[in-house]
């Protein structure tokens, strides 16, 4: 487990916008996979902000075989 290690940057293809994300999370797992976790309220889960930051995040972690997860409580 380490604490906001590292910086995920690229292209959104829904807004045509460069993103950029720290992860609060990666986990790496005795098997070899790894795993970003963001973490939030559960109000603030729900803006239109956090959602598309999310499903980029998520995207972006599916194209390198990672998990993500959005952790709100």
């Amino acid at each position: 487990i380490s604490s906001q290690p590292l910086q995920v940057s690229g292209p959104d293809l829904v807004s045509d916008r460069l993103r950029t994300r720290i992860p609060d999370y990666l986990l790496t797992y005795a098997d070899g996979s790894v795993e970003l976790v963001d973490v939030t309220t559960p109000k603030r889960a729900e803006t239109e902000r956090v959602a598309e930051a999310s499903a980029w995040l998520r995207q972006a972690c599916r194209l390198r075989g990672w998990h993500y997860q959005l952790w709100t409580g």
